[in-house]
């Protein structure tokens, strides 16, 4: 069966985060020589999603097997990419089109974070982690599983390597935001508040954090602030990827096969 993977990306502005983002869908091509990988983004970055099935059909694919490059199953993933799919799927009715899950509590994605945090632990003075507080900054959601798959993740983390506390804030549609979830915070009284973005590439929303808590720091000086960097590890990342293109291929053969024995 000729199938073909394709990275859904939000898509960026920001020349940072669409560089990234390609990077991630180079090394996936890289590590994967025998698969046809593609991309296309929601907003800003071309090809769209119809576009790229269209490219696809005119190469002679059969199957498409769409990967979302998001870290939460929220309103892309649930609506957004779906919706584009569907309008796709009725230009092109012949081709199996199939939609993977987003990356979600995986333990790969346990691992960038865990990798991140010792990262920006390694640039300060040591100091236990029960003395420091562990905050997760996620871009938010008006979807509340989403939301709390951020939440769990987070505590998931802050349990694993024993941090004195854990908490989560986010940057928009819900909150606390990150203002809020800094004031909360560091009146806990911990010694040092690690940040975390939950954030897959650079771009304005990681600008934002930064400044935030460059200025909220300067006011608080009698706490210690670090600020961990974004998520984008490509070679943890790909296989968070490469997971759920299995899962996806497998479930599609499985429906495929029951819906040849109905008829």
């Amino acid at each position: 069966m000729n199938e073909a993977l394709v990275f859904v990306g939000h898509g960026s502005p920001h020349p940072s985060a669409a560089m990234e983002f390609m990077r991630l869908v180079e090394y996936a091509r890289e590590r994967n020589p025998a698969y046809t990988i593609e991309y296309c983004c929601l907003n800003h970055q071309s090809p769209s999603i119809e576009e790229m099935v269209e490219i696809c059909a005119k190469r002679g694919v059969e199957t498409i097997v769409m990967l979302p490059v998001f870290l939460f199953r929220a309103g892309h993933v649930k609506k957004d990419i779906p919706t584009a799919i569907q309008t796709a799927q009725r230009r092109f009715p012949h081709l199996s089109i199939l939609l993977a899950n987003s990356m979600a509590i995986h333990p790969k994605l346990l691992e960038v974070c865990t990798n991140r945090i010792v990262e920006v632990e390694q640039t300060a003075a040591p100091l236990a982690r029960e003395e420091t507080l562990l905050l997760t900054a996620a871009s938010g959601s008006v979807d509340p599983c989403a939301n709390g798959d951020v939440c769990k993740l987070t505590r998931m983390i802050g349990e694993e390597m024993g941090f004195g506390w854990a908490a989560s804030c986010f940057l928009a549609l819900t909150r606390p935001n990150l203002q809020e979830g800094l004031q909360r915070c560091q009146r806990m009284g911990y010694k040092r508040i690690i940040v975390v973005p939950l954030l897959l590439f650079a771009g304005v929303m990681m600008d934002r954090i930064q400044k935030i808590l460059k200025s909220f720091a300067m006011d608080h000086s009698e706490t210690e602030f670090l600020l961990a960097n974004h998520l984008n590890e490509p070679s943890l990342l790909i296989e968070i990827l490469e997971d759920r293109a299995y899962e996806t291929i497998h479930r599609g053969r499985i429906v495929n096969g029951m819906k040849a024995q109905d008829q």
